[in-house]
């Protein structure tokens, strides 16, 4: 989280102002986020791109990177948030709410939506009716 901590600083933020805002996030926040940072780390640094205040060209080209490595839309989009959490672009909108940012989410949810959690689910009118069935209800055991 030393990105986070770092563009924090750098926005003349003090340093008790900055520890609150780096407890604001919760332990499971910073441990998904983290993987994300280091991934953009790791792109920027190959890129020789500034990782705090880059162009949306490159921000575009990271997160179509994940896609390409077969990354689910809902694993996109915190790295997504992830970047939006920390990063100014150049026009000093943040990450998420850049409108080509936006639409490539789009594109890339209706290329690859996210799957229901559970692949299959009952019918609830059929146990309603068995369960109608069973009457009259004061007689029943709970068993």
């Amino acid at each position: 989280m030393s990105p986070v901590w770092k563009s924090i600083q750098d926005r003349g933020i003090s340093e008790a102002a900055a520890k609150f805002i780096m407890a604001s996030w919760r332990d499971g926040t910073k441990k998904q986020y983290s993987t994300y940072i280091t991934k953009w780390q790791k792109f920027c640094n190959q890129r020789q791109i500034s990782h705090i205040q880059p162009s949306v060209v490159s921000v575009l080209d990271f997160l179509t990177l994940l896609y390409q490595q077969g990354l689910t839309y809902s694993a996109i989009n915190t790295a997504r948030s992830a970047l939006s959490s920390y990063i100014t672009l150049e026009n000093g909108t943040f990450v998420g709410k850049h409108p080509l940012v936006s639409q490539l989410m789009k594109g890339i949810f209706q290329e690859k939506p996210p799957r229901p959690k559970y692949p299959e689910i009952c019918d609830v009118s059929i146990v309603l009716s068995y369960l109608q069935s069973l009457s009259p209800v004061d007689k029943l055991s709970l068993k």
